[in-house]
Formats: C-alpha cells, sequence, structure tokens
C-alpha cells in the first residue's frame, strides 16, 4: 500500500506516515505482534480501495526495488532500515535507523538526534 501511494503521488508523504504510525501502534501499544490486518488500518485512516487492493499488487516489486536501490546508493548496502534521504537543491544526504519501540519525548529526540 505504501508503495502504491509513493508512486502515485510522490510528494505527499502524510497517508504513508499515518499508515505506519497505525501499524506500529497495533504492534507495539496493543501488543498484536501477529494478527495485524492491514486492510483493517487501511480503512480506518480513509485510504481509498485502489490503495488498498495495491498490497497484493506485484507489480509494484519493480518499483519497490528502483526505490531501495535509490536510497542504498547513499548509504550502502551493509545498512539496515529505515533509510531516509533528505534532499534540497544543493545536495542529498541518507541516514539510517535507527528502530524505536516509542516516540521520544522532545528531549529524547534531540539527543537521538544529536
Amino acid at each position: 500500500m505504501a508503495a502504491n501511494l509513493r508512486k502515485t503521488d510522490p510528494e505527499h508523504n502524510l497517508p504513508i506516515s499515518e499508515l505506519y504510525w497505525e501499524f506500529a501502534k497495533e504492534f507495539h501499544l496493543n501488543n498484536n505482534k501477529f494478527e495485524i490486518n492491514p486492510v483493517e488500518i487501511a480503512l480506518k485512516i480513509g485510504l481509498d480501495e485502489a490503495t488498498i487492493k495495491a498490497k497484493d499488487d506485484e507489480s509494484l516489486d519493480s518499483f519497490l526495488k528502483k526505490e531501495m536501490d535509490y536510497a542504498l546508493s547513499f548509504t550502502g548496502n551493509d545498512v539496515g532500515v529505515p533509510i531516509i534521504v533528505l534532499e534540497n537543491e544543493t545536495s542529498q544526504r541518507g541516514f539510517f535507523g535507527p528502530i524505536l519501540g516509542r516516540v521520544p519525548n522532545e528531549q529524547e529526540g534531540i539527543d537521538l538526534w544529536n
């Protein structure tokens, strides 16, 4: 679903953020480790039917590979996920990890970033 959202509207990341946030809440806060229903989560945040159906669309695999190869071009192949690529008019930079078990408070976030 996220690949479909990214492919159809690459500059609008809010639905992707909402999708990942809902998955994270289900997994971490509701302790639902094995029974997550992606369709229920997609409906909860208001995703359209085409996006929901994209979860089974293998034609998006090549798009995902292209996106992953792009991200890895900034970090190398020996990193985990997530990978974030920041771009502006003059430069691009890739960052990876860490995976957090909870959202840090403001000071913890600053400390982690630094």
